[in-house]
């Protein structure tokens, strides 16, 4: 008898994601391309379809609830406070490796570059692929 309650439980809440899952459809030049139907839910689906153009390309999808745009906001913020910190602070922190040189441009010389390599620091230019120093 459990088992039968749970089957059936099981096979309801799938019928509600069916019936609540986006379909899309993949339009070039106003024309379905072939095999471009996603239908990830029923047919009976009462969403509104929404059609997005890209170019010559029209995507047409049902538009998701506003319980789904809700959590996905919800989401997004929590995912931004997480990156707040590192994105505000500027700059790129980059690691150097043994024989491997850093080129950064010279403050005091325009046209110039510095590169850092094995703890020596010079100054110069590219010629032909080649860095020169000056």
């Amino acid at each position: 008898m459990k088992t039968e309650a749970k089957g059936l439980k099981r096979s309801s809440q799938s019928r509600v994601r069916a019936a609540s899952a986006p379909s899309a459809e993949l339009r070039v030049d106003g024309r379905p391309t072939a095999n471009t139907k996603i239908k990830n839910g029923s047919a009976k689906s009462a969403g509104v379809t929404v059609k997005v153009k890209f170019g010559s390309v029209t995507v047409k999808v049902t538009a998701p609830s506003a319980a789904v745009v809700k959590r996905n906001v919800i989401a997004g913020q929590m995912a931004l406070a997480r990156a707040k910190a590192r994105i505000l602070k500027p700059g790129v922190r980059i690691a150097s490796k043994r024989g491997v040189p850093l080129f950064h441009a010279d403050p005091d010389q325009p046209g110039r570059l510095i590169r850092e390599l094995d703890g020596e620091v010079q100054s110069g230019h590219f010629v032909d692929g080649t860095f020169k120093t000056a």
